[in-house]
């Protein structure tokens, strides 16, 4: 029985890296946004992205998440988050 897990397949950046940012913050996924950058090749490779939050036009949070890939498969995850309000 092959069993395919949605979460770990088919990612596209930046669109899952702001809902994780969403998620750590618990804020809405219109409120963040950013930039993500590729190193590596199709088979394994690393992501980047820095992300913030706006609300009031004004940034409260930045959020730094590094994923490790394998295909299209997350292998790694780690954030480092700052609160600026």
């Amino acid at each position: 029985m092959f069993i395919q897990n949605p979460d770990r397949i088919g990612v596209t950046f930046p669109e899952r890296a702001i809902s994780d940012a969403a998620g750590l913050i618990h804020g809405n996924p219109g409120e963040i946004d950013g930039e993500c950058s590729e190193k590596g090749s199709y088979f394994e490779k690393k992501v980047s992205c820095e992300m913030r939050r706006t609300k009031d036009n004004k940034i409260t949070d930045t959020i730094s998440l590094e994923y490790e890939l394998m295909f299209d498969s997350i292998l790694s995850f780690s954030d480092v988050r700052e609160n600026l309000e």
